[in-house]
């Protein structure tokens, strides 16, 4: 990915991926089935990019996208350097009606302060983080997460657990 960012092929990409994304739930919709809401992970770069904020338009008006349909996926790196600027161009792509969600949210190095400052729908959690082995370091994950997700849900930002597919991961 930081090939792809310093080249700006990760911005052509994401744009690509979110044309096909766009392109699937109209082509849903035209076979009569109700769309589900699909998400689109978002380099860092692309959201600073007003290209990708035109497109992000775009796609909305020419695919017919409801409200809700799209979920951005980002990485809180995105928040790191200028909170306000990332939360200003965020708020103008939740009014577009696009959905926001943190991604991998527990891996390398969280920080409550983006957690708690940062606008989004939805925080998603790390498998690893989730998946832990070493009984010790487990229910230390545990406790953490418990707290996290409270406070998540304090903020009423909806909370996702990633790699949870069976009971005994619960």
């Amino acid at each position: 990915m930081p090939v792809f960012e310093r080249t700006g092929f990760s911005s052509r990409l994401d744009q690509r991926m979110l044309q096909e994304v766009g392109n699937l739930l109209q082509s849903w919709r035209r076979q009569g089935i109700r769309p589900i809401p699909v998400s689109v992970n978002l380099s860092r770069k692309s959201l600073y990019e007003e290209n990708y904020i035109r497109a992000l338009e775009w796609v909305k008006k020419n695919y017919e996208i409801e409200d809700g349909e799209i979920t951005l996926e980002i990485l809180e790196s995105v928040a790191f350097g200028n909170l306000e600027r990332a939360n200003g161009i965020l708020e103008r792509v939740r009014d577009m009606g696009y959905r926001i969600s943190m991604d991998d949210f527990g891996s390398g190095y969280s920080s409550l302060n983006v957690l708690a400052g940062i606008q989004v729908d939805e925080v998603k959690f790390d498998k690893d983080f989730l998946l832990e082995s070493a009984p010790d370091k487990k229910e230390r994950n545990k406790l953490a997460l418990k707290n996290v997700v409270k406070l998540a849900k304090d903020l009423q930002i909806t909370t996702v657990a990633e790699g949870v597919e069976v009971q005994q991961d619960e």
